[in-house]
């Protein structure tokens, strides 16, 4: 190898050891609602302060969910790989669990996201009339 290849490799070294601290760096919040989603729609969001279990049935099985101390997980599926039930609870807005089999996102997010969200909703235009 030249000297000028050699300098670009360690640029491109350099490049990407600052981009794996910068994501690294990234701020974890404390997230307040969880959102649930299959198949790319809106399923539920709840509030991440309250216990409770949530059933979420899709036409390829189904998830029960956990919500308690802060804290979301799966704790049961009937998935063929079970990945999601496996997973480590979640509290932070970076933080999602994925059951691929069952097309379903569960993320943590803030209660502002959630608000903008349902304000872009309502303004949607439902219909179209002349």
């Amino acid at each position: 190898m030249k000297r000028n290849d050699w300098i670009l490799l360690i640029l491109l070294l350099c490049l990407s050891g600052l981009g794996i601290v910068f994501l690294g760096q990234r701020k974890k919040e404390e997230g307040t609602v969880v959102r649930i989603s299959v198949a790319g729609k809106l399923y539920g969001e709840y509030s991440l302060q309250e216990n409770r279990e949530l059933l979420v049935e899709t036409a390829q099985g189904f998830n029960k969910i956990r919500i308690e101390a802060n804290e979301v997980s799966v704790f049961a599926a009937d998935c063929p790989d079970r990945y999601c039930a496996e997973h480590a609870a979640i509290s932070k807005t970076t933080e999602q669990i994925v059951c691929l089999p069952h097309r379903m996102v569960i993320e943590i997010i803030r209660e502002e996201q959630a608000k903008n969200r349902q304000e872009a909703s309502e303004e949607q235009v439902d219909g179209i009339s002349e």
